[in-house]
């Protein structure tokens, strides 16, 4: 039987997932992706936003109005705050958690999404920023197909299998596998054939070659596709 192959856009607020979840590291800057992502979640119908509790406060002080839902432990979030949203707050107190996997359960539990949209997923803080990174292939264990994050640099993808990811010749692309499976990928500068990238430093520094590349993994992968205005030399 034929693999599945996943077919990954190059992401907009128009075709971005349907759920979207806004976490606590840097807050989507006007005029990014982020920030386009994020209102979109309020002026389309079909759209959700979820707030991790660490987050909700600097959402209302940019401006915006009440997510769907904020989840967390609600140790970040103030008493004005807990009476404005009533309803809309739901505690998880498990402290084997962070925020973000605990609102990441509850868009499995509430919406059932196979893609899911993170915002605000890196920034302030190095070791939420690689804790969180680290996270993204064990929520794809969960069931998600894809796992989208935008970042002030350029975007990540986390996913399983066999994918095609659209962009640009040139765009900068890094394969990080936590796993340590074998990867191969086509279209990239310099190809790999089922090989194991022991250290995570390994696949960084590649590039695209036309419009799309493949990749195929065997476990959860986490993929890092540079804005094209930031790229480096390797």
């Amino acid at each position: 039987m034929q693999q599945h192959t996943l077919i990954i856009p190059a992401i907009s607020a128009s075709n971005a997932p349907l759920v979207s979840i806004l976490a606590a590291g840097e807050f989507p800057a006007e005029g990014s992706l982020s920030a386009s992502i994020l209102s979109a979640s309020y002026v389309k119908s079909d759209r959700r936003l979820v707030c991790c509790d660490g987050a909700f406060d600097r959402l209302q002080k940019a401006g915006y109005g009440l997510p769907d839902a904020v989840v967390g432990d609600l140790d970040s979030i103030s008493e004005k705050s807990l009476k404005a949203l009533g309803d809309q707050v739901h505690r998880m107190n498990d402290q084997e958690t962070n925020d973000l996997t605990k609102t990441v359960h509850y868009v499995q539990s509430r919406y059932a999404p196979s893609s899911l949209c993170i915002l605000g997923l890196t920034g302030l803080r190095e070791d939420h920023t690689l804790g969180n990174i680290a996270l993204l292939p064990s929520y794809i264990r969960m069931g998600f197909e894809l796992i989208v994050a935008p970042t002030p640099y350029g975007c990540l993808y986390a996913f399983e299998g066999k994918a095609r990811i659209f962009g640009s010749p040139g765009r900068q692309v890094s394969l990080f596998d936590f796993c340590h499976s074998p990867l191969s990928t086509k279209g990239l500068k310099w190809e790999l054939h089922r090989q194991v990238l022991s250290e995570l430093w390994m696949g960084t520094l590649n590039e695209m070659q036309a419009e799309s590349f493949e990749v195929n993994s065997s476990a959860p992968i986490v993929i890092s596709l540079q804005d094209e205005t930031k790229k480096r030399s390797r």
